[in-house]
Protein backbone atom coordinates (compact mmCIF):
# COMPACT_ATOMS: atom_id res chain seq x y z
CA UNK A 1 0.00 0.00 0.00
CA UNK A 2 1.28 3.36 -0.99
CA UNK A 3 0.15 6.05 1.48
CA UNK A 4 0.70 9.70 0.67
CA UNK A 5 2.37 12.16 2.92
CA UNK A 6 0.34 15.18 1.82
CA UNK A 7 -2.48 14.74 4.40
CA UNK A 8 -0.19 15.08 7.48
CA UNK A 9 1.53 18.11 5.93
CA UNK A 10 -1.83 19.78 5.18
CA UNK A 11 -2.99 19.13 8.77
CA UNK A 12 0.21 20.57 10.25
CA UNK A 13 0.02 23.68 8.05
CA UNK A 14 -3.67 24.15 8.93
CA UNK A 15 -2.82 23.86 12.64
CA UNK A 16 -0.07 26.49 12.42
CA UNK A 17 -2.36 28.85 10.50
CA UNK A 18 -5.29 28.39 12.90
CA UNK A 19 -3.31 28.84 16.15
CA UNK A 20 -2.69 32.61 15.74
CA UNK A 21 -6.33 33.13 14.71
CA UNK A 22 -7.56 31.25 17.80
CA UNK A 23 -5.13 33.13 20.04
CA UNK A 24 -6.36 36.48 18.71
CA UNK A 25 -9.99 35.44 19.14
CA UNK A 26 -9.60 34.29 22.75
CA UNK A 27 -7.32 37.14 23.83
CA UNK A 28 -9.70 39.86 22.62
CA UNK A 29 -12.79 38.42 24.29
CA UNK A 30 -14.19 40.12 27.38
CA UNK A 31 -11.60 40.05 30.14
CA UNK A 32 -11.97 40.05 33.88
CA UNK A 33 -12.77 43.52 35.22
CA UNK A 34 -10.02 43.55 37.86
CA UNK A 35 -6.38 42.62 37.92
CA UNK A 36 -4.89 41.72 41.29
CA UNK A 37 -2.74 44.56 42.54
CA UNK A 38 -4.07 47.11 40.06
CA UNK A 39 -5.96 50.01 41.61
CA UNK A 40 -9.51 50.19 40.35
CA UNK A 41 -12.49 52.18 41.46
CA UNK A 42 -14.89 49.90 43.28
CA UNK A 43 -18.30 50.63 44.74
CA UNK A 44 -17.90 48.39 47.78
CA UNK A 45 -14.95 46.84 49.59
CA UNK A 46 -11.65 48.37 50.63
CA UNK A 47 -8.17 49.27 49.48
CA UNK A 48 -5.06 48.03 51.29
CA UNK A 49 -1.76 49.84 50.74
CA UNK A 50 1.51 48.10 51.52
CA UNK A 51 4.80 49.98 51.83
CA UNK A 52 7.86 47.78 52.14
CA UNK A 53 11.33 49.30 52.10
CA UNK A 54 13.13 46.28 53.52
CA UNK A 55 12.19 43.31 51.34
CA UNK A 56 9.42 40.98 50.28
CA UNK A 57 6.02 40.74 51.96
CA UNK A 58 2.84 38.63 51.98
CA UNK A 59 -0.67 39.97 52.64
CA UNK A 60 -2.96 37.35 54.17
CA UNK A 61 -6.77 37.50 54.17
CA UNK A 62 -8.90 35.21 56.34
CA UNK A 63 -12.68 34.97 56.85
CA UNK A 64 -13.99 34.27 60.36
CA UNK A 65 -17.41 33.55 61.82
CA UNK A 66 -16.53 35.03 65.24
CA UNK A 67 -14.03 37.53 66.59
CA UNK A 68 -12.55 34.81 68.82
CA UNK A 69 -11.88 32.61 65.79
CA UNK A 70 -9.91 35.47 64.21
CA UNK A 71 -7.87 36.32 67.30
CA UNK A 72 -6.99 32.90 68.73
CA UNK A 73 -4.27 32.27 66.16
CA UNK A 74 -2.70 33.97 63.18
CA UNK A 75 -4.15 31.44 60.74
CA UNK A 76 -7.54 31.06 62.46
CA UNK A 77 -10.48 31.16 60.08
CA UNK A 78 -10.84 30.28 56.41
CA UNK A 79 -7.96 31.47 54.28
CA UNK A 80 -9.31 33.68 51.54
CA UNK A 81 -6.13 34.54 49.65
CA UNK A 82 -2.49 35.53 49.92
CA UNK A 83 -0.92 38.26 47.84
CA UNK A 84 2.83 38.82 47.83
CA UNK A 85 5.22 41.40 46.54
CA UNK A 86 8.71 42.79 46.77
CA UNK A 87 10.31 45.96 47.97
CA UNK A 88 7.91 48.72 46.98
CA UNK A 89 7.07 52.27 47.94
CA UNK A 90 3.29 51.75 47.71
CA UNK A 91 1.37 48.74 46.46
CA UNK A 92 -2.44 48.88 46.29
CA UNK A 93 -4.68 45.85 46.66
CA UNK A 94 -8.42 46.34 46.13
CA UNK A 95 -10.56 43.78 47.94
CA UNK A 96 -14.17 43.51 46.82
CA UNK A 97 -16.78 41.45 48.70
CA UNK A 98 -17.85 38.12 47.30
CA UNK A 99 -20.99 36.02 47.78
CA UNK A 100 -18.90 33.52 49.76
CA UNK A 101 -18.48 36.17 52.46
CA UNK A 102 -22.15 35.95 53.44
CA UNK A 103 -21.48 33.00 55.79
CA UNK A 104 -18.88 34.96 57.78
CA UNK A 105 -18.86 37.97 60.12
CA UNK A 106 -15.25 39.24 59.94
CA UNK A 107 -12.32 39.49 57.56
CA UNK A 108 -8.83 39.39 59.08
CA UNK A 109 -5.84 41.02 57.35
CA UNK A 110 -2.16 40.96 58.22
CA UNK A 111 1.18 41.31 56.48
CA UNK A 112 4.25 39.14 57.14
CA UNK A 113 7.76 39.22 55.79
CA UNK A 114 7.99 37.25 52.58
CA UNK A 115 10.11 34.19 51.95
CA UNK A 116 13.81 35.00 52.05
CA UNK A 117 13.36 38.35 53.80
CA UNK A 118 14.49 39.12 57.33
CA UNK A 119 11.66 39.16 59.86
CA UNK A 120 10.10 42.55 60.50
CA UNK A 121 6.85 43.76 62.01
CA UNK A 122 4.51 45.69 59.76
CA UNK A 123 2.80 48.56 61.51
CA UNK A 124 -0.76 49.25 60.53
CA UNK A 125 -2.70 52.51 60.37
CA UNK A 126 -5.86 52.79 62.41
CA UNK A 127 -8.75 52.24 59.98
CA UNK A 128 -11.02 54.51 62.02
CA UNK A 129 -13.23 55.41 59.06
CA UNK A 130 -14.42 51.78 58.75
CA UNK A 131 -17.21 51.18 61.29
CA UNK A 132 -16.34 48.42 63.76
CA UNK A 133 -12.75 47.96 62.53
CA UNK A 134 -10.19 46.88 65.12
CA UNK A 135 -6.40 46.72 65.14
CA UNK A 136 -4.97 44.09 67.45
CA UNK A 137 -1.76 42.14 67.95
CA UNK A 138 -1.26 38.37 67.82
CA UNK A 139 1.89 36.70 69.12
CA UNK A 140 2.93 33.58 67.25
CA UNK A 141 6.13 31.95 68.42
CA UNK A 142 8.48 34.80 69.32
CA UNK A 143 7.00 37.23 66.81
CA UNK A 144 4.22 39.82 67.08
CA UNK A 145 1.90 40.53 64.14
CA UNK A 146 -0.46 43.47 63.77
CA UNK A 147 -3.82 42.38 62.39
CA UNK A 148 -6.95 44.22 61.32
CA UNK A 149 -10.42 42.82 61.91
CA UNK A 150 -13.13 44.27 59.68
CA UNK A 151 -16.83 43.54 60.04
CA UNK A 152 -18.00 42.19 56.70
CA UNK A 153 -21.25 44.17 56.88
CA UNK A 154 -19.24 47.42 56.89
CA UNK A 155 -17.23 46.67 53.76
CA UNK A 156 -20.19 45.24 51.85
CA UNK A 157 -21.97 48.60 51.84
CA UNK A 158 -19.24 51.18 51.09
CA UNK A 159 -15.72 51.53 49.72
CA UNK A 160 -12.88 52.49 52.10
CA UNK A 161 -9.27 53.49 51.41
CA UNK A 162 -7.79 53.76 54.88
CA UNK A 163 -5.77 50.57 55.49
CA UNK A 164 -1.97 50.95 55.35
CA UNK A 165 0.71 48.42 56.30
CA UNK A 166 4.29 49.73 56.57
CA UNK A 167 7.54 48.04 57.58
Amino acid sequence: MNKGFSLPIVLIVALFISLPVMFFFFSTRATAPNVKGAFTTANVGFDVQISSNKGTWDLFEFLCTTKEECTTSLTGGKRLETIGGGQVKTYDVVVEPDQAWNDYKFIKLFVKSGWGSPFRTFSVSDPAQIPGAEVTKITEGLSDYNIILLPITSVQNSFYTSINFTD
